[in-house]
């Protein structure tokens, strides 16, 4: 009987460490979705597979596009950089930002005329 008390203590023992990482980790996440929802620099995320999973309010201020204007990377590059030249030098430069990122190699920042929803330029530092 004796070892059925250890087992359940151990597994209670692991479940308070659980516990307690389980909470640190969604603190540390709270913090982090603080520090991007309220940057003064606009952010945009996607995932992989390009589809686009969060703009901050300092994006939407400047960009004016929604998750429903841009639901991908795709759509954000046509709608970003209207001319098909440019927009290809643009993506060219982030496919190897993406790579040197993976590599987690230092990259220095790149510059771009950026438009927004109205059709105005903005001049934006990338990294």
């Amino acid at each position: 009987m004796n070892s059925v008390f250890t087992l359940i203590e151990a597994l209670g023992v692991v479940l308070l460490f659980y516990e307690k990482e389980h909470r640190e980790l969604r603190e540390k996440t709270t913090v982090l979705n603080s520090v991007f929802t309220y940057s003064p620099l606009p952010i945009i995320m996607t995932e992989k597979t390009g589809r686009v999973i969060f703009l901050n309010q300092k994006f939407l201020d400047i960009f004016q596009f929604n998750l429903e204007d841009i639901p991908n990377d795709e759509q954000w590059f046509l709608k970003a950089y209207p001319n098909p030249d440019y927009r290809e030098r643009v993506k060219k430069e982030y496919a190897e930002a993406l790579a040197q990122m993976e590599s987690q190699s230092m990259q220095p920042p790149k510059y771009f005329q950026v438009w927004d929803k109205l059709g105005h330029p903005h001049d934006i530092e990338w990294h």
